[in-house]
């Protein structure tokens, strides 16, 4: 597939007229403007700041990239192969807080993935039966061999594709790199396993109209996303500062075939915004990151009713530490409470009585991972489904190290160096327990991690100090 770059599909790009996008943002706040709350009512500091019973317009500002001039929200189009994102759908959205206003918030870009969208525009290439006098794609025919019984149909074989490297931080192929060492080595990811991992179908949200520099956000879009909302960028600030972000999705063309020929794709963009709910005194951070001495006690028991989820990355500092806990916790002497994940040279997996390790090639760009009893989850990928019952233990989760007992009688190990947490949540019985965001607070500029479940700052637990962005 790597050499599957010809002319006809760089003349088809050429000629066709270069769809873009028109994304009008419906902003909501809570989903209760549509019932005519007003801004004043959600954040009464507003109102008081401003002397004057604001609505949601006077405090908000959009600007939105009219491209396409059909002045709607909608996303339709037919895409080609393309090697990186500029040569895919692009729209912009710019967001801010009027000047009048002093406040702060988040904003989250959603991407609606119409019903309409072609199930196969995400798929990868196989070998499949053709009718030859109609090019028509005859799907009950799986085998060659009952596919070519008749001369009117042809069997084309694609074959398995190839493990390749790719740029971690806008998910393009880097073809100079064909061996795993050498792709890691230069800053790449290794894709050992595309069947398992890949989607032609991706997006990537930039700071920039030329699509340069490492994006805002990236990510694959696949199948089972069709008819529901994918997150694109969340937990940015939104404040009195106008900033722009292009959004562009694009089909990788090393991973299409003719099959991608003509499938339309659509959907439309919406942005949430949210007052950030800090308290006075506290400033919003991208992340945290440890050095190897410092953690936190999180206060929540290990338990097999938790589940957590995180945003988490690491410098490349830590590309070669064999042990490096984005969250740990079990009994001494007993490990049927374990619950633990390490990204690490040796990644770990442990869940009640139940553990693993692996091997996964690292990279510093940002991850999601959801731990829980059904599957640890990371980036979309379950990569260790839990074998063990019920179990809890007397152990603290701990962020950035393994914890072994709590509160006076903790015992602190493994600590991590070049972990970053940008967002964490735990929920415990189907009830949030944990919200903690990255902060630090403005009178001695101590970083952490706020809580806005219960209004608490958890701070370093050990030694020096957290490194924060």
């Amino acid at each position: 597939m790597d050499n599957n770059i010809n002319e006809s599909s760089e003349v088809k790009k050429e000629n066709q007229k270069k769809v873009n996008i028109l994304l009008i943002v419906t902003i909501f706040l809570f989903a209760l403007i549509i019932l005519g709350i007003t801004y004043s009512y959600l954040f009464d500091t507003v109102r008081i700041t401003n002397g004057v019973y604001n609505t949601v317009t006077h405090c908000l500002y959009a600007e939105y990239g009219i491209e396409n001039g059909n002045n709607t929200s909608d996303i339709s189009g037919e895409l080609v192969g393309s090697t990186s994102p500029s040569g895919g759908l692009m729209g912009r959205v710019s967001l801010k807080i009027s000047d009048q206003c002093d406040l702060e918030a988040l904003g989250t870009l959603k991407l609606h993935i119409d019903s309409q969208t072609s199930e196969s525009i995400t798929m990868l290439p196989t070998s499949y039966c053709e009718d030859r006098r109609t090019g028509e794609r005859l799907n009950e025919y799986t085998d060659e061999a009952t596919c070519q019984e008749t001369s009117n149909r042809k069997w084309y074989n694609v074959g398995a594709l190839d493990s390749y490297c790719i740029n971690p931080y806008t998910l393009e192929r880097i073809s100079a790199y064909t061996e795993s060492s050498t792709c890691a080595s230069n800053g790449g990811y290794w894709i050992d396993d595309p069947v398992t991992v890949e989607s032609p179908l991706k997006y990537a949200v930039y700071d920039n109209a030329n699509a340069t520099g490492i994006p805002l956000s990236s990510g694959r879009i696949y199948a089972s996303d069709i008819g529901n909302d994918v997150a694109i960028y969340d937990d940015f600030n939104v404040d009195n500062t106008l900033r722009y972000y292009y959004i562009y999705i694009w089909l990788d063309q090393y991973l299409v075939d003719s099959t991608h020929d003509d499938l339309i794709f659509g959907g439309d963009i919406s942005a949430s915004v949210t007052q950030n709910y800090l308290p006075i005194g506290y400033k919003r951070v991208k992340y945290i990151e440890s050095t190897g001495t410092q953690y936190i006690d999180t206060g929540v028991l290990s338990n097999n009713l938790n589940r957590i989820n995180t945003t988490f990355s690491i410098t490349s500092a830590a590309l070669s530490i064999e042990t490096n806990n984005v969250v740990a916790g079990y009994s001494s002497g007993d490990v049927k409470g374990r619950t633990q994940f390490s990204y690490s040279t040796s990644m770990f997996y442990g869940w009640g009585s139940g553990y693993t390790s692996s091997s996964l090639p690292l990279n510093t760009s940002k991850h999601t991972l959801t731990l829980s009893k059904d599957a640890f989850v990371l980036d979309d990928i379950t990569v260790y489904t839990p074998s063990s019952s019920d179990f809890s233990s007397v152990s603290s989760l701990c962020l950035f190290a393994r914890c072994i007992g709590s509160g006076n009688e903790i015992q602190v190990g493994y600590l991590s160096n070049g972990m970053r947490i940008w967002r964490l949540d735990i929920t415990t019985d189907n009830t949030l327990v944990r919200d903690f965001v990255p902060v630090y607070r403005e009178s001695d500029l101590k970083p952490g991690l706020y809580d806005l479940v219960n209004k608490q700052f958890y701070t370093n637990a050990g030694t020096g100090e957290f490194l924060y962005e």
